[in-house]
């Protein structure tokens, strides 16, 4: 199972969220865990991994004018940290040198940009005319600290901007509390008191809608999947609701064929 957004992005683009479902972890990792980091058997990851670089070239072959196999560079890992720090494809730092990185760019064809969620917002643009595409691992810090901003600014035509915020956990299930709620008073239509007395709800998919619209970016798509809600998703909230110490990651992937 993939999700989708409703309409392309632009010409020759794709993207893409995988689910649970499709690989070979089990147990909290069950089945298709794609990070390395949160204590899954590695030679699992590893095949999850494989199993995604097929599913990238399936999905290549379905939009590609071609008859022939494209040839699909490998997905660069971040180290995501909740940064505002941003590379393009060619320079990005592998994950084992502990460099933050939370975004990728690139101009190149067939060169998949990944990012991984459990609950966080991955968000992908596209440009319409320079085919440059990017993909951002967004929680409530990276939002705060600018990452949207910084990969913005990475585009030459923002007026040919198109975004997807693909599946995350929606406001209901998404509370911060007194002591970090003055970090979000310039978005307090994202904000609802909770039921619990000192937490509220925050709206982080409409948080970046705010940031993509003030940088003005005209064309912006939302999935409406909850990772916490839903049976297909991992979501690191839920699990630890759950008395869980791990969980695993979905990765949100963009392709430029």
């Amino acid at each position: 199972m993939l999700f989708l957004p409703e309409e392309a992005l632009a010409p020759n683009v794709f993207c893409f969220t995988t689910s649970v479902q499709g690989g070979v972890s089990d147990d909290a990792y069950k089945s298709f865990n794609l990070a390395m980091h949160v204590q899954d058997n590695e030679h699992r990851v590893a095949t999850n991994r494989q199993l995604l670089h097929a599913i990238i070239v399936q999905q290549a072959l379905n939009i590609s004018t071609s008859a022939k196999l494209p040839l699909i560079a490998p997905i660069k890992w971040l180290n995501q940290q909740h940064s505002n720090v941003i590379s393009d494809y060619d320079s990005a730092i592998s994950p084992t040198s502990n460099a933050a990185c939370d975004a990728i760019y690139s101009t190149r064809i067939n060169t998949p940009l990944a990012v991984m969620t459990a609950d966080c917002l991955p968000i992908i643009i596209a440009c319409t005319k320079s085919g440059q595409i990017a993909a951002i691992h967004a929680g409530w810090r990276g939002l705060l600290n600018g990452v949207l901003n910084e990969t913005v600014t990475k585009f030459s035509d923002k007026t040919s901007l198109t975004v997807w915020i693909g599946p995350s956990i929606s406001p209901a299930h998404f509370h911060i509390s007194d002591d970090i709620i003055a970090q979000f008073s310039n978005y307090k239509d994202a904000i609802l008191p909770a039921a619990t007395a000192g937490k509220y709800h925050v709206d982080l998919a409409q948080i970046a809608r705010k940031l993509l619209a003030d940088l003005k970016v005209p064309t912006i798509q939302k999935s409406p999947i909850c990772t916490y809600s839903s049976e297909y998703c991992f979501s690191h909230r839920r699990a630890s609701h759950q008395g869980l110490q791990q969980t695993g990651r979905m990765a949100t992937v963009v392709l430029r064929v």
